[in-house]
């Protein structure tokens, strides 16, 4: 008996976990993608505000501070274009 009820739970799990959740709406979708790529601009430019306070306590070298500075703000960059597309496709729909 305690057998057939595993079995029968671990029908029911499976069945919930891949047939019982409706997929997001595109739109959705969109929107959620757009919300998780200004997270992480706002991540990043976090990122730059304690670059620049660690350099500020001598925690960095000059060439090690450029550098990293560099990558983070080719990052920002590089997200701003895609929150620039991703708004874009979401106004069109």
């Amino acid at each position: 008996m305690i057998v057939l009820l595993c079995v029968l739970l671990t029908l029911a799990c499976f069945w919930w976990i891949f047939f019982g959740q409706e997929p997001l709406p595109h739109d959705d979708w969109q929107q959620a993608s757009l919300r998780a790529l200004r997270e992480r601009k706002q991540a990043v430019l976090e990122n730059l505000k304690d670059l620049h306070f660690e350099y500020l306590a001598g925690k960095l070298s000059d060439e090690d501070y450029g550098a990293t500075r560099r990558e983070l703000e080719t990052e920002v960059a590089s997200l701003n274009t895609r929150i620039d597309s991703a708004a874009a496709a979401l106004s069109k729909n």
